[in-house]
């Protein structure tokens, strides 16, 4: 049986874990708004293309756009997504 010293330690390591995590999540959002709002959702990209969805991920394949994770949210460079495209 779990003594409650023990209960809290492991409560308070869960926690400490999530506040890291979320921590660390605010840095990478609040680093990407930084950059020059150089990162884009695929509705952006999209929308700065003018292309469907669909379109934006057969062309992520074949002019291998890097996805960025930021948090848990994948982001484009924009920069990166107009040069790979301005290259056909």
């Amino acid at each position: 049986m779990v003594q409650r010293e023990e209960f809290a330690e492991l409560i308070n390591d869960g926690l400490s874990q999530i506040r890291d995590s979320l921590v660390n999540d605010f840095r990478l959002l609040h680093l990407s708004h930084e950059v020059g709002g150089d990162y884009c959702s695929i509705k952006q990209a999209c929308k700065l293309l003018n292309i469907s969805r669909q379109t934006f991920f057969v062309w992520r394949k074949s002019y291998k756009i890097n996805t960025y994770m930021i948090g848990t949210a994948k982001r484009f460079k924009k920069s990166e997504i107009l040069a790979q495209v301005k290259k056909v």
